[in-house]
């Protein structure tokens, strides 16, 4: 699976670059190598927990800026990693 991001800016290193992520609380912000940005989203693997049909528990690459390594997302923020790959 892949989840939406927005980039919001770049990190310290030329090939980093700073996303956010929308979670069912607020927002989180990560730092990331550029390559692992496709079409607005990075790869998160399968979920790891659901809630209510709608939420989604999943794990970032890396740790966000809050020190937290899981979210909670709705499920409307993950698209399948198939849909990246044939819309490139």
């Amino acid at each position: 699976m892949r989840l939406k991001v927005q980039t919001i800016g770049n990190g310290l290193h030329p090939n980093e670059v700073v996303v956010q992520v929308t979670t069912t609380s607020g927002t989180e912000q990560l730092v990331l190598d550029k390559r692992s940005l496709s079409k607005d989203s990075i790869s998160v693997g399968a979920p790891v927990g659901r809630a209510n049909g709608k939420k989604l528990l999943v794990e970032l690459p890396r740790e966000a800026m809050s020190g937290a390594w899981r979210v909670w997302v709705n499920k409307s923020q993950l698209v399948p990693e198939s849909d990246q790959v044939s819309a490139a």
